[in-house]
């Protein structure tokens, strides 16, 4: 949860500052039902519950994640909601900085590794990307790249918010199964 003035450049180089504290440990619970595996996790922190899950599919390509921000303060509360996402993967749309505003669906298409990654989101998000690097100068090594689900929240006193989103992985529809 970071300040509605927070910029792309600024979360890319590590220039921020978060509202809420969300370090620390979460309640957490595992339940199981047919056909999937679903972790919650609980937190209060300063006015703010925080309810995350991740439900994977038995089939393990997919997790559906559902987050729900419910102020139990007496004050309203604005914010950026910021879902980070590092994958290691060479995409030549996102491996540089760049943001998309209005986002439902998005995808991360590495040829060489042959494999998709998709995410549906249930509100249009501003998606931020850039390449993850470790090193300097001529030793910068590419590690992956980070994908942020952006969305700016406004939450009144004692009033909740709810986004829920899906990530696909897959071999790329077209590509014979099997061959690299």
């Amino acid at each position: 949860l970071f300040a509605p003035s927070t910029t792309l450049r600024d979360f890319s180089k590590g220039r921020i500052r978060e509202l809420v504290d969300l370090s620390g440990v979460y309640e957490t619970q595992v339940r199981e039902g047919k056909g999937f595996v679903q972790a919650v996790l609980t937190k209060n922190a300063q006015g703010l519950q925080i309810l995350k899950t991740a439900a994977l599919s038995s089939r393990g390509r997919r997790v559906i994640f559902t987050h729900r921000l419910a102020n139990s303060s007496g004050r309203p509360m604005k914010f950026l909601f910021v879902s980070e996402m590092v994958f290691n993967l060479k995409d030549a749309h996102v491996n540089r900085l760049g943001e998309a505003p209005g986002v439902r669906r998005f995808a991360v298409l590495d040829p060489a590794a042959r494999l998709q990654v998709s995410l549906a989101f249930g509100r249009p998000a501003r998606l931020w990307h850039f390449p993850l690097e470790a090193g300097s100068g001529a030793r910068l090594v590419y590690q992956g790249v980070k994908l942020a689900g952006v969305w700016p929240v406004a939450l009144p006193a004692r009033g909740s918010w709810q986004l829920e989103w899906e990530l696909k992985v897959e071999e790329p529809g077209g590509w014979p199964r099997g061959k690299k």
